[in-house]
């Protein structure tokens, strides 16, 4: 049996991507509270924002202070210039009369700075916009370095934004406190302080998107952010903060900013969804600072479209000699009945004889480039015949369906005096003889390297930690022929035991995460599939069957274990006494480490059967 999955790369935790650089926006850790706090001369609050729009709180000490910095307070009537200015906190003095140096040229806000996002630029607030000549935070730091060794001072500076009508010799200003480490080269914003916390969900509309049509679809994404607190302090007039979405980890739509005391929505519409494709949806919630809300993100969610396989249509004609040990020929067409202009050309047709679980045809007649198939047997006995012929389906394009019984009957071969159809009637004594055969054991699954289990595409777990998918081992829940299908013909209804073992799977390259280990796969959730007057004892005290869960979270490649169905045959099903048939329907799961490459990974999995009680070791 092939394991066959697709894979997409599905979003991790980010919060805000901007140019491609990853940006966390989430609530710092405060080192230490500012001693200086609340500063008498700070009249509000500034936020400092990607290229986008979304807040950040952490950034690098060689780079401008985000693209936009935006303050608080709408500042004196009449001003329309803003300059960001950096300040080394000294305890016990006056904060205007701290050190400065400006961090940038003065940026024209009012009207609104070019490039900056539609939201962004409609709140009327100052802002001053970054640029590459733009003093850094490392420069200053150089030439005004925070020495003091006092508790509540250390490694602080507080970031101003001043507009026209102030200057640094006496007005009130905007700002935020940063802590800095030099070691690692970056500043976080440490007060105002984010302290309550925020819960972010997502929606799609439509939620179950099977579109019958071709070419794009819609799809509206919306998302609500909730606080636990109201989050929004009476003196604080600012925006709250912004909510960005993304599909596979990168920005669709505006960063949209939201305002008030909450819930907070937002939502956007996706037009251009082609199908079929794969989604992994994420609303992301970036606080703006002096709100005290934490930012926070939703869950990834996997949103896929798929245009469904096309249904089917079969006929099966046949041709039969009158008598047993005549020929019998049978033929018949696979059509497309959801678009007569695409032939039927790929999948098998088995043919079935008076319901029995076994076709007629020893290997699947193959369908031809037109949809035809064929196939000629004889039959050795007289008897009534009716056969169903069945066509597989292909997986994503054709759907599998059945005939209309066809039926006939053979007589037995001419010239036989006993036989009832010339009239013939007669006696004859025979000694008879029988032996028990030795039997066989054997197994067998549905599928092959031509139509593997197609685990289909692995998403991100509920913690967002690694990939998973799991689909049923098994395609029928009445036909034991297209599960898995134990048969034991030995003579003394001995026992058995059914094991499986997973092979590494590969997409065929070579790097690190080319590999998924086979402890990654498993098999659970197994149910027995009768076969009708087999004679198998299924009851508890004979038969049980034993979970194989995949590791999680998943092992790496070269992981020496045995968990999952890795490194060793594991037992899934044992009898005490095997006699007769039975089939079992499972579940089968597969883990992948996130550090896994995207690609199509395909693997194996060996079942096999013992005709004795086995234990594994491990």
């Amino acid at each position: 049996m092939k394991l066959h999955p697709k894979r997409i790369l599905a979003g991790t935790s980010a919060l805000a991507i901007a140019g491609g650089v990853l940006l966390a926006t989430s609530g710092a850790a405060f080192a230490v509270t500012p001693g200086w706090e609340p500063d008498p001369n700070s009249i509000g609050s500034i936020t400092f924002t990607d290229a986008t729009g979304a807040p950040i709180t952490t950034g690098s000490l060689t780079a401008p202070m985000g693209s936009f910095v935006i303050g608080s307070h709408a500042g004196r009537t009449g001003d329309t210039k803003a300059t960001l200015i950096a300040s080394t906190p000294k305890s016990g003095v006056d904060s205007q009369l701290w050190s400065t140096e400006q961090l940038s040229s003065s940026t024209i806000y009012s009207p609104t700075p070019a490039g900056m996002p539609a939201d962004l630029g409609g709140t009327g607030l100052p802002v001053v916009t970054s640029s590459a000549g733009d003093e850094t935070l490392a420069q200053y730091i150089s030439d005004f370095p925070n020495t003091s060794a006092v508790a509540g001072f250390q490694n602080l500076y507080e970031i101003r934004l001043y507009t026209s009508g102030t200057s640094a010799s006496g007005a009130t200003f905007d700002s935020a406190d940063v802590q800095v480490d030099t070691t690692a080269g970056t500043w976080t914003v440490v007060y105002p302080p984010a302290t309550d916390a925020t819960t972010t969900t997502i929606t799609e509309t439509p939620a179950n998107p099977d579109i019958t049509s071709a070419g794009t679809v819609s799809v509206l994404l919306s998302a609500s952010v909730s606080a636990a607190s109201p989050g929004v302090p009476a003196a604080y007039t600012g925006p709250v903060g912004t909510v960005q979405f993304f599909d596979n980890l990168t920005q669709v739509g505006t960063t949209q900013l939201v305002t008030g005391t909450g819930p907070y929505v937002a939502s956007f519409s996706d037009t251009g969804v082609v199908n079929p494709s794969t989604h992994s949806f994420k609303a992301v919630f970036s606080a703006f600072s002096g709100s005290t809300l934490i930012a926070s993100s939703s869950a990834a969610s996997p949103w896929q479209v798929e245009k469904p396989a096309d249904t089917t249509a079969i006929t099966l004609s046949v041709n039969a000699g009158p008598h047993a040990g005549d020929n019998v020929t049978y033929s018949g067409t696979v059509t497309d009945t959801s678009n007569v202009a695409t032939p039927v050309n790929a999948g098998t047709v088995n043919l079935f004889d008076n319901g029995s679980a076994a076709p007629l045809n020893p290997t699947p007649l193959p369908v031809s480039s037109t949809g035809a198939y064929t196939f000629s047997n004889t039959f050795a006995s007289a008897g009534a015949h009716s056969i169903v012929a069945t066509y597989s389906g292909v997986s994503g394009a054709f759907l599998g369906i059945s005939s209309a019984p066809a039926t006939f009957s053979q007589s037995p071969t001419p010239g036989n005096p006993c036989d009832p159809a010339v009239g013939g009637q007669c006696t004859d004594v025979q000694t008879i003889t029988g032996k028990i055969p030795t039997g066989v054991l054997s197994i067998s699954t549905p599928y092959t390297a031509g139509s593997p289990l197609d685990l289909g595409t692995l998403a991100l777990d509920p913690t967002d930690t690694f990939f998973t998918a799991h689909a049923t081992f098994g395609k029928s829940a009445t036909d034991p022929s297209q599960d898995i299908l134990i048969t034991d013909t030995r003579a003394g209804n001995l026992p058995w035991t059914a094991q499986a073992q997973a092979a590494t799977l590969n997409d065929g390259g070579s790097n690190a995460g080319s590999t998924i280990s086979g402890e990654n796969v498993g098999l659970t959730g197994l149910t027995i599939v009768p076969v009708t007057g087999n004679g198998f004892n299924g009851t508890a005290t004979n038969f049980t069957t034993t979970a194989n869960p995949a590791a999680a979270p998943p092992v790496a490649p070269a992981d020496a274990g045995f968990l999952g169905l890795g490194n060793e045959a594991h037992d899934f099903a044992q009898a005490q006494h095997g006699v007769g048939s039975v089939g079992l329907s499972g579940v089968l799961t597969l883990n992948a480490p996130s550090s896994t490459e995207a690609g199509q990974f395909t693997g194996t999995v060996t079942f096999t059967l013992v005709g004795s009680i086995v234990a594994n070791a491990h």
